[in-house]
């Protein structure tokens, strides 16, 4: 994945549309099957009717699972403890002073 670089000039939306993609195209599926089915229930072609629901439905989990999925993945910790505070400089002073006496 490519990441955009992080400029005030950027609006709120697309940069939330550029750091989580999937979620809106998710929405705009599930927002497409739900505007078919409606047409096809007003159509009376219920075998459509039925068959476009049930991608609505289908296309709402998916995008929760997505939306799940990154908020799961942006919670994530690589530190192998996530409670430790690990302070980089504090330490090569410690060692500097240690290598001094």
């Amino acid at each position: 994945l490519v990441t955009p670089p992080l400029s005030s000039e950027m609006p709120p939306n697309q940069l939330q549309f550029s750091e989580e993609p999937l979620v809106p195209i998710g929405c705009l599926a599930t927002a497409y099957c739900l505007g078919a089915g409606i047409r096809s229930f007003y159509r009376r072609d219920t075998h459509n009717q039925q068959k476009m629901m049930r991608l609505r439905v289908a296309a709402q989990f998916g995008t929760l699972m997505i939306f799940i999925g990154y908020a799961g993945w942006n919670s994530f910790n690589f530190k192998a403890m996530p409670g430790m505070i690990v302070d980089d400089d504090a330490e090569r002073k410690k060692e500097h002073e240690k290598r001094e006496t």
